[in-house]
């Protein structure tokens, strides 16, 4: 599920692997309730305060921004179609008034939707605005009359005005290269930059348990580690806003990695890795994933790991 968004005491759920919204109780902690919705994989929610409705955004099941405005109360759906150029689905989401803001991480726009509600019709006609490659996480800043737009593959955060609805600045985060690719060698760059220079030990065999040390740059905050199939990081990626992401695909499940521990320099991790039996020999790529970055896709001598006979 995601992040859930209230009103009063009630939250609303979304659960993608169920295609529901959960509504929790939050003086019981207790879901009362759920409303069921079909062909779609719910991501991002927000609440068009003041009616009984929610904006719920679909990354994955249509190229053409699909995003689903929900009744609360009856569970009627009406879907609208927000990406024109049918570059990818519709990630985060944020509301102003009646306006949703929407990201379009695929096509590197935001979709802009005025929604307009007589009865139980919702009627809306969304216009695109281009702000970047990989078009993230939405803020709304009220005192200044902003959209702030976390722009990842240029490392920019995009100043959009609410009220004309154009982009008015752009404050640079980090330095990039940007290829349109996923692989990460766009980021070769970044002042910030997370790297992996080095594995220890280099090689391992199939069911085994040891203690892997990766040596680099700014691992802080690392949530995961993980070995991965280089031959799956294809360079530029297919999944369309799909969701999918090349890393989940690539990673290797016979790895099980715990106990992730960081220095207080950023510069060295460990962690306990455990292989099975399926492990099969070969080259893998240790990757490392924090809240503000991740290290490179790319296979080189720094943070390859080897599996042998």
């Amino acid at each position: 599920g995601t992040v859930p968004f209230h009103r009063a005491d009630i939250a609303y759920i979304t659960n993608q692997a169920d295609v529901t919204i959960s509504v929790l109780n939050l003086a019981t902690a207790k879901v009362t309730g759920t409303i069921a919705l079909s062909g779609a994989r719910p991501a991002a929610i927000r609440l068009l305060v003041g009616t009984p409705y929610a904006i719920v955004t679909d990354p994955a099941t249509a190229d053409d921004g699909k995003v689903l405005v929900v009744h609360l109360t009856t569970g009627v759906v009406t879907s609208f179609y927000v990406s024109p150029d049918r570059s990818g689905g519709t990630g985060d989401v944020v509301i102003v008034g009646s306006t949703a803001y929407i990201a379009n991480e695929a096509g590197g726009s935001i979709s802009i939707l005025p929604l307009s509600i007589s009865g139980t019709t919702v009627t809306g006609v969304a216009t695109a605005l281009k702000v970047g490659p990989d078009a993230r996480a939405l803020a709304v800043d009220t005192r200044d009359n902003l959209l702030l737009v976390l722009v990842q593959g240029k490392g920019e955060i995009v100043l959009v005005s609410l009220s004309s609805g154009q982009v008015v600045g752009r404050v640079s985060g980090v330095s990039t290269s940007d290829d349109d690719g996923e692989d990460h060698g766009d980021q070769d760059r970044a002042v910030n930059i997370r790297t992996v220079t080095s594995v220890l030990p280099l090689n391992g065999r199939a069911a085994t348990t040891f203690t892997l040390t990766l040596t680099g740059t700014n691992l802080f905050g690392a949530v995961e580690v993980s070995l991965s199939r280089p031959s799956a990081f294809r360079g530029k990626s297919e999944d369309h806003g799909r969701g999918r992401g090349l890393v989940k695909i690539a990673r290797d499940i016979t790895f099980r990695v715990s106990n992730i521990e960081v220095n207080t320099a950023a510069i060295q991790l460990t962690a306990t890795v455990t292989t099975s039996a399926q492990t099969v020999v070969g080259a893998r790529v240790a990757f490392v994933a924090t809240p503000n970055g991740e290290s490179s896709f790319i296979l080189v001598a720094g943070n390859t790991f080897t599996v042998v006979p």
